[in-house]
């Protein structure tokens, strides 16, 4: 089991490093249940949807993040070590230095 551990740490390492280049990577596993959140953010250009992508890139075990500036929504596909809560706290940091609305979808 902890070369199994040590497995999927790399390859969350390697999928957070590809996606800040610009890639998605999607890894698929049996152990992880796959879970979407969605957030409702006030973004009004690419810059915004740039800076939340990267923000919740950062996280280890998300897998997609999809930014919809029509809809003002940001889904993020993530596995159950990333806490909701915790994206939302990143989220609110950028949105009080930015002035952006940002709130978890109801």
């Amino acid at each position: 089991d902890r070369a199994r551990g040590a497995h999927r740490q790399a390859a969350s390492v390697l999928c957070s490093r590809t996606y800040r280049t610009g890639y998605q990577v999607e890894l698929f596993s049996a152990s992880r249940k796959m879970t979407e959140t969605t957030f409702d953010v006030g973004m009004t250009c690419g810059g915004c949807s740039g800076a939340v992508k990267r923000i919740l890139g950062k996280f280890d075990g998300v897998s997609n993040i999809d930014a919809n500036l029509e809809t003002k929504k940001v889904v993020v596909t993530h596995d159950d070590t990333v806490k909701k809560e915790e994206m939302l706290e990143k989220l609110l940091k950028w949105s009080a230095a930015s002035g952006k609305s940002v709130a978890l979808a109801s």
